[in-house]
């Protein structure tokens, strides 16, 4: 949904995701701040359409009490994280 995106943003920077510096957006959904970035990618969380061990972080902020399956969807979190990922 892209109406979220200024939530994730908020709530990565939050979970210190994103640091505050200077950003800037593109076209493909992705935000990059002091170095590190991030991107919004559509999907349902049951089921991620990303590679295993692919992210550093995920951001899960209203979702898992509206999701058809939310242990699915942890474990679809966990797949998709990198070794010592955040979440």
């Amino acid at each position: 949904n892209d109406n979220m995106a200024g939530y994730a943003q908020k709530n990565a920077r939050r979970a210190k995701l994103l640091n505050g510096a200077k950003s800037y957006s593109d076209p493909t959904n992705t935000v990059c701040e002091g170095g590190n970035s991030l991107r919004i990618v559509h999907g349902v969380s049951e089921a991620l359409p990303l590679p295993d061990s692919s992210v550093d972080g995920v951001v899960c902020s209203l979702t898992l009490c509206s999701v058809v399956d939310p242990q699915r969807s942890i474990a679809e979190i966990k797949r998709v994280l990198k070794p010592g990922g955040k979440f």
